[in-house]
């Protein structure tokens, strides 16, 4: 896996990021301020086109948001092959970017247990990185701002249940109804 350049330790906002920060989902509700000061931790980095930011299955501590480029988020699947092999390929669920402010990685805010997808680059891609660690302290120092962050975390990763709720849904009903067919 490509290893991402860390361009800065601490970050400095000028207006347009601010701008640009206020449409990310975990950031709602906050000020500009706010957004500034919880920033000041992230560190930006960047990955070339092709490169692989988090791969399913490793261990996590980071939480992205993505600056600039568009990724493709995929998940393993098992095949069986016969004669008792199993074989894996990749499943593409959805490609996004920048102008979709997308998050990677916030289920390792919560623990560090093996990322749930793989997040390929399609293009040069930038993002704001958040360490696990540090986003701890941060929300312990800054109650309020913490409080908002992981409300909006926690809607976030509702919504993607729920979603995914339906899809299992629909893919159990698919399958029911092909089985039934034969």
């Amino acid at each position: 896996m490509a290893r991402l350049e860390i361009l800065e330790e601490k970050n400095s906002l000028d207006p347009r990021e601010i701008e640009y920060l206020r449409g990310v989902p975990i950031l709602q509700g906050l000020d500009d301020s706010q957004i500034a000061k919880i920033m000041s931790m992230a560190k930006r980095a960047e990955l070339a086109q092709g490169a692989v930011l988090m791969e399913e299955g490793e261990e996590g501590d980071t939480l992205y948001i993505i600056r600039q480029g568009e990724v493709e988020i995929s998940k393993a699947l098992t095949l069986p092959l016969g004669g008792g092999k199993t074989g894996l390929t990749e499943k593409a669920l959805r490609r996004c970017g920048a102008q979709d402010r997308a998050i990677f990685g916030e289920l390792s805010l919560f623990d560090q247990r093996a990322r749930s997808a793989t997040v390929k680059c399609l293009t040069n891609c930038s993002f704001y990185a958040l360490g696990r660690e540090e986003f701890l302290k941060f929300c312990d120092e800054n109650p309020q701002i913490g409080y908002v962050v992981f409300e909006n975390l926690a809607r976030m990763v509702c919504d993607r249940l729920r979603k995914t709720s339906e899809d299992v849904v629909k893919l159990t009903t698919a399958l029911s109804i092909a089985l039934s067919q034969r």
